[in-house]
């Protein structure tokens, strides 16, 4: 008799919008002139964005150095979370700041998933962490209203989530400020890690999955930016107010920084 096998493995299928009955062809006339070609494409297509010619954002990053299995959840520190809403993967990323380190110990990952739901699940995971202090950092956008037509922190406060910030920052500069955290050691390990086990797509994103063009542009492709761009606003967010606080600790930072054969490409 012939067995089952067994399936250990967790398998994602990303299906187009066709499949959801309630998006039919007037939704689509009506959702298309909202967005551009590329983001349509994208977002709701599948379609790959630019990858003639691209490489790694964030070169310099090691999973043997920069990924923690040990990283946990410290009731004694304050919790931060990196908000981006994204028009289809909203993601999550939470993390504590011990010193110089920036640990980042969880995520959420959505798929087609409404605000309202993400808050539910994350406080969910904040009630199994005992209800610790934390504070929200959001893309700017947040004050805008979503595909609901809602303000996405008034739904983030009306859920509990009073502590929401933002702070209007290009993307550069906060990619910047991630490179030097990963590129800077203060007490024998990288000044930011990731638990991979808990940050999954944080860890592949910044493995090489989130690029730049050949213009050197970062690449919106839908996936990989989201979980970089929850991660870039809380970074941005607490290097702020922590700078003096971080900057006396990398004073005595041994540096890191891993030089590639070409400087250019990361390569």
């Amino acid at each position: 008799m012939a067995t089952k096998p067994n399936i250990n493995e967790l398998m994602v299928v990303n299906l187009p919008y066709q499949v959801d009955p309630d998006k039919n062809e007037e939704w689509e006339k009506q959702t298309r002139p909202k967005y551009s070609k590329e983001d349509w494409d994208r977002e709701f297509g599948l379609k790959p964005a630019g990858h003639k010619d691209v490489y790694p954002a964030f070169g310099d990053w090691r999973k043997e150095l920069h990924e923690r299995k040990d990283l946990r959840f410290d009731p004694a520190l304050q919790l931060y979370l990196g908000w981006d809403f994204g028009k289809v993967h909203p993601c999550v990323e939470l993390f504590q700041v011990r010193g110089a380190h920036l640990d980042f110990i969880d995520e959420f990952y959505g798929n087609n998933i409404y605000l309202n739901q993400v808050c539910l699940e994350i406080n969910l995971r904040l009630g199994q962490m005992g209800h610790p202090i934390n504070t929200s950092w959001v893309d700017a956008t947040g004050k805008n209203d979503n595909f609901e037509g809602r303000n996405h922190i008034k739904v983030l406060k009306e859920n509990g989530f009073q502590q929401v910030r933002f702070r209007y920052q290009d993307i550069e500069p906060g990619i910047a400020i991630m490179q030097r955290l990963i590129n800077t050691f203060a007490d024998g390990r990288p000044c930011l890690c990731v638990n991979p086990d808990r940050c999954p797509h944080l860890c592949e994103a910044m493995r090489g999955g989130y690029k730049r063009d050949k213009r050197g542009t970062p690449i919106k492709d839908g996936t990989f930016d989201h979980p970089v761009d929850a991660c870039r606003y809380g970074v941005v967010g607490v290097s702020i107010g922590l700078e003096n606080k971080m900057d006396s600790q990398m004073a005595k930072a041994k540096a890191y920084r891993f030089k590639p054969r070409n400087p250019w490409t990361g390569y």
